[in-house]
């Protein structure tokens, strides 16, 4: 009798199990339809988002590249700067003038340009009606270097006056060596693509005028 007992408890206790089994199982398949109902309205609503997001990483795309380029020719033509002078009250002065909103330095033309011979060049912020420039003018010649932007300064790091510590300058005046290291700032327009500073550290220091 015990056995008979036993033998029914056993099948009763399976029984339990299959069915806390399949309604556990039929739990995770709602479960899962309701996940999988979520993903495909979420999917449905962001799909045209991801389309102009797609379009956003192409406009990002091209400002990195702009920004890249421009650092590039600005790197290459201040560390290749030929230290040039011209005479003045009887005294030799470097052609190399840096104000907060303008750079004018002497240069080796750009490849496209043709030339050996340095000409002088002058990099400026200028304002507009669209917003701030940086602008690259040699002779006659003006070109963009980056448009849409709200604001840029230049600064100058270097010893101005005699017995002081080298900092940072608004304006480099000191005609007798070049600034140590040029600095440039440009804060990007509305939806503009931020420009992190540009660094650079101009040619090889010609020793001062004795």
């Amino acid at each position: 009798k015990s056995a008979r007992f036993s033998s029914r408890a056993r099948q009763m206790i399976s029984c339990r199990g299959m069915e806390n089994q399949r309604g556990f199982t039929l739990l995770e398949m709602i479960v899962a339809l309701t996940i999988l109902g979520l993903m495909t309205v979420l999917i449905a609503g962001l799909l045209p988002a991801g389309m102009s997001g797609a379009g956003r990483a192409s406009a990002i795309s091209n400002d990195i590249g702009q920004i890249r380029d421009v650092q590039q020719l600005l790197r290459r033509q201040l560390t290749a700067m030929p230290p040039l002078t011209r005479r003045e009250a009887h005294e030799n002065k470097l052609l190399f003038n840096g104000q907060e909103q303008t750079l004018r330095f002497p240069a080796y033309p750009l490849a496209s340009q043709g030339g050996i011979a340095p000409v002088l060049v002058t990099l400026r912020l200028q304002q507009g009606e669209t917003g701030a420039a940086l602008l690259y003018v040699q002779g006659e010649t003006e070109r963009v270097l980056m448009p849409k932007l709200s604001d840029g300064q230049f600064s100058y790091y270097g010893i101005l006056a005699p017995e002081t510590a080298p900092r940072w300058h608004r304006a480099w005046a000191n005609a007798e060596r070049l600034p140590k290291l040029v600095r440039l700032n440009v804060t990007p327009g509305d939806g503009g693509q931020f420009w992190p500073a540009l660094i650079i550290a101009p040619a090889t220091q010609p020793p001062p005028f004795g």
